[in-house]
């Protein structure tokens, strides 16, 4: 066997260890939590969905506990805004804006994904569901600290159950040397992602009773995110797929 077919061979070895990994983990997450039924507890499988899609290692301790510190402040800084759009709409709207503009910035500068999606999920999620009502965005905040630590449960157990190869482990642990994408490049892609968000966002924050479709805010920023046109229209046909799968 030639090095180019035992290359494909380990490669193909590998995807079929991420799909059983993530088919295998959103079925516990969605099965488990739906038994237990804790406060939205959906969002443990959309969350343990995105976590196992990306080709990273098992999460360690230390990096759960900073993506959950990582979201609980940006929980805060969405609760720091209802205030200001209670009191203060114009400003507030402008001030969730700016901060969602950031939160793609970061991302298009290099940023990890996975800590970029759950800054998306403060500053979008809890700003619609507290425009609201303040109580209701106090009750999904709640929600979503118990969901993101179910997550990582999730994740854990379908890496025990499916690792990662040990040469790809070794691989997956190396540092990256890519370089970071030019500042300019950046801002116009995260103002590109904050155009394609914001009639959405606008819509939300300001009609009635809307906190129920702020999962759907949150569906499109992710696919804003995305780095070009033909990978959010990919990113489009695929949900409507699985919506008619589904």
């Amino acid at each position: 066997m030639t090095a180019t077919a035992l290359i494909r061979t380990h490669d193909a070895a590998i995807a079929d260890i991420r799909t059983l990994r993530l088919a295998v983990g959103l079925a516990l997450a969605f099965g488990l939590s739906q038994v237990i039924g804790w406060p939205a507890s959906f969002i443990s499988a959309v969350l343990t969905s995105v976590l196992l899609a990306l080709p990273t290692p098992a999460p360690t301790l230390k990096t759960c506990i900073g993506f959950v510190l990582v979201m609980a402040v940006s929980l805060a800084v969405g609760i720091q805004l209802l205030p200001m759009l209670h009191n203060q709409p114009g400003a507030g709207v402008v001030m969730t804006v700016l901060a969602l503009f950031w939160v793609f910035y970061f991302g298009a500068r290099g940023g990890p994904p996975i800590l970029a999606a759950f800054l998306l999920v403060g500053v979008t999620l809890i700003p619609v569901a507290g425009s609201e009502s303040v109580d209701v965005a106090l009750v999904l905040l709640q929600a979503l600290a118990i969901n993101a630590v179910a997550a990582f449960v999730f994740v854990w157990l379908a890496f025990a159950l499916f690792p990662d190869p040990a040469a790809q482990q070794s691989v997956a642990a190396a540092p990256s040397a890519a370089p970071r994408p030019a500042a300019d490049l950046a801002r116009r892609s995260a103002l590109r992602s904050t155009v394609i968000v914001l009639p959405v966002l606008l819509w939300l924050l300001t009609s009635s009773e809307t906190s129920s479709y702020a999962i759907v805010l949150l569906k499109i920023a992710t696919m804003g995110q995305q780095s070009s046109l033909e990978k959010t229209s990919s990113a489009a046909n695929d949900l409507l797929m699985s919506t008619v799968i589904g």
